[in-house]
């Protein structure tokens, strides 16, 4: 498990975290991109979004279980409660300058993890991110 502070400075501890238990993990090369990319739209969207100003908050991820066949990490924050499984799908199909900003790094990380499951417990959001080999 590893744990800080919400904020830009740390996004690349948590990179390396994730990277080292997929590796560890026999995921082939084009999978850590995805986890990866995925994992870093979920940090960046918390560090920008789920605190404050006047709040400064920690995030934490972990290998939630593992078997030979997937790979589930457990992101948790205590910011303001979002459910990304809730979040609008962008329509990519327009031109860009047509398109309202943001949402696709939502719209990435559905594409690149398998599995995705929220739940808001104890005051935290818990982000379930599963990924099969």
């Amino acid at each position: 498990m590893i744990e800080h502070d919400a904020n830009l400075s740390n996004l690349q501890k948590f990179e390396e975290f994730v990277s080292e238990i997929a590796i560890d993990s026999g995921f082939e090369n084009s999978a850590i991109m995805k986890i990866q990319l995925a994992i870093e739209e979920i940090i960046v969207n918390i560090i920008s979004y789920a605190y404050s100003d006047e709040k400064q908050g920690k995030i934490s991820i972990s290998r939630n279980k593992q078997d030979d066949n997937a790979l589930v990490f457990k992101i948790e924050d205590r910011g303001a409660p979002f459910n990304l499984l809730d979040a609008e799908t962008p329509d990519i199909t327009q031109p860009i300058e047509s398109r309202e900003v943001g949402g696709l790094g939502i719209f990435l990380t559905r594409q690149f993890m398998d599995k995705i499951e929220y739940k808001r417990e104890n005051n935290k959001n818990i982000l379930l991110l599963t990924k099969f080999k």
